[in-house]
């Protein structure tokens, strides 16, 4: 029997319109005229299908249907949404089938004729394939037994017997051995690294067991995401074997101080985020070649210019504002970092970090336009005071060591471990960077992959596998390994 929950504030529409077109030997009808009725029955079991109107009110600003797909996206808890109106716009049908999966919009005066074919042209699109991912976060302290929850396909949560047992400044102190070994030891030393903290983490037999479950589901990828305490950050968590380029990865820094001020860019919020500010997403790219001259950040800020022109013309809601070497000064971005204008913020450039004094580590401008004057830096503390004003979602340092992150144990000071951990105590929500150098050319292949992805998917963690990915088949060198996403979502 498939369950289908149909929601609508017309409770007629759905006993006299669609109930009747559904044969009760093979469905079961569950009808909801508000948002919190659908919720309690969204929770109560499995849906296979649910019917959502696009307005639950009169009024004509209404977008509660998108809200509710936006939730149960979110949650997992359906695997099919049909949006059922006659008052979809096309860029909002677009939005909704590209960010939260709705499967399909039908026009509520063609029901009658189009319900069931629908209904078996999903059901045939979807035959012996699983829908929906599995979802497993594990949540680290040392000391403690590792508590792990996991949802979609499968659900389960609970705690470890054992209690987690990492030395975080001997797999730093690893780590820096691994990015400084020659070409030949560098990848034994990488394995080994990662077979210690599989050990310590993913070979608990409850986490060994969701991981093999869901890959028996017909999705092979498990989300994995690793809730941590700060002074985790410089753990080369990136080393696990068969996780990292297996799986999508991403890390969450526990804390309240952590606690996003934005709303994260996802699948369940694009469509949030494109419905204001006019509208569009806006993206600030700057480019800053100082010291040591890197002439690819330029070209790089060019050829993603480019490229969201190209989307923008197809349609896509952008906005785009362009700071070049020779615009991008030491003042003039910091009012552009500080203002509230710019959900995505992508740096291209120098940026450096200490390991025993991770509160100098910065990004460097020139002091004047056309490359005058001496060169700035942007402390991490600089840059921390600066976003907390911001209004951007997401930031992508798209330069050396700019995921770096010192084990607290030996430093001076404690405030910010690495550029990273000051961007997200700062409040914004995602932070991409390296834990490594990286080379012109694999930068600005990681970067357009990256938002190539994001644009398609608009999910970061999703997009960083599959720029992790194409860069791993791209370069023989592990620094596809040296990629670290932060995404507080």
């Amino acid at each position: 029997m498939i369950n289908i929950l149909v929601v609508d504030d017309d409770k007629s529409f759905i006993t006299d319109v669609i109930a009747p077109l559904l044969p009760p030997d093979k469905y079961r009808v569950f009808m909801a005229t508000t948002i919190e009725a659908a919720r309690n029955h969204l929770h109560d079991r499995d849906f296979q299908y649910v019917i959502i109107d696009l307005r639950l009110t009169d009024n004509i600003d209404d977008d509660s249907g998108m809200i509710l797909a936006a939730y149960i996206r979110a949650f997992q808890l359906a695997h099919h949404i049909i949006m059922a109106t006659n008052h979809a716009t096309l860029s909002r049908r677009a939005q909704a089938i590209r960010y939260l999966e709705v499967d399909a919009f039908i026009e509520k005066s063609d029901l009658q004729r189009d319900l069931l074919p629908l209904l078996k042209k999903i059901n045939a699109q979807q035959d012996g394939i699983e829908v929906q991912r599995t979802s497993l976060t594990l949540s680290l302290s040392l000391g403690q037994p590792i508590t792990y929850h996991s949802t979609g396909r499968i659900i389960s949560s609970g705690a470890t017997s054992t209690n987690l047992n990492l030395q975080i400044q001997d797999f730093v102190r690893w780590g820096e051995i691994a990015r400084t070994s020659n070409s030949e030891d560098q990848p034994l030393i990488i394995k080994d690294i990662g077979k210690s903290l599989h050990d310590s983490i993913f070979s608990a037999p409850q986490i060994d067991e969701i991981m093999n479950r869901a890959r028996g589901t017909g999705r092979d990828q498990v989300i994995v995401k690793l809730n941590m305490p700060a002074g985790m950050l410089g753990v080369p968590f990136e080393f696990l074997p068969n996780v990292t380029l297996d799986h999508p990865f991403s890390r969450f820094i526990s804390g309240n101080e952590y606690i996003p001020r934005n709303y994260p860019i996802s699948p369940p919020t694009m469509t949030t985020i494109l419905k204001g500010h006019g509208s569009q997403l806006r993206i600030l790219l700057i480019a800053s070649d100082t010291y040591n001259p890197i002439p690819g950040v330029d070209l790089e800020v060019q050829e993603l210019a480019g490229f969201f022109e190209t989307k923008r013309k197809e349609g896509f809601p952008l906005s785009v504002d362009i700071y070049s070497t020779d615009e991008a000064t030491y003042s003039i971005i910091q009012e552009r970092m500080r203002c509230n204008e710019y959900d995505i913020i992508h740096y291209a450039g120098h940026s450096n970090h200490k390991i025993d004094k991770p509160m100098e580590s910065g990004l460097f401008f020139h002091e004047g336009k056309q490359r005058a004057g001496k060169v700035e830096k942007l402390s991490v503390n600089a840059l921390n005071g600066l976003l907390k004003s911001s209004s951007a979602r997401l930031v992508f340092l798209n330069s050396c060591w700019s995921s770096a992150a010192s084990a607290p144990e030996n430093t001076i000071s404690t405030d910010f471990l690495g550029l990273a951990h000051g961007i997200i105590s700062a409040g914004i929500p995602t932070c991409i960077g390296y834990r490594w150098p990286i080379g012109d050319n694999h930068a600005r292949l990681f970067a357009t992959d990256f938002y190539s992805n994001l644009l398609e998917t608009g999910d970061p963690t999703l997009a960083v596998w599959n720029a992790r990915s194409n860069l791993r088949t791209a370069v023989q060198k592990p620094v596809w390994r040296s990629v670290i996403l932060i995404n507080q979502a």
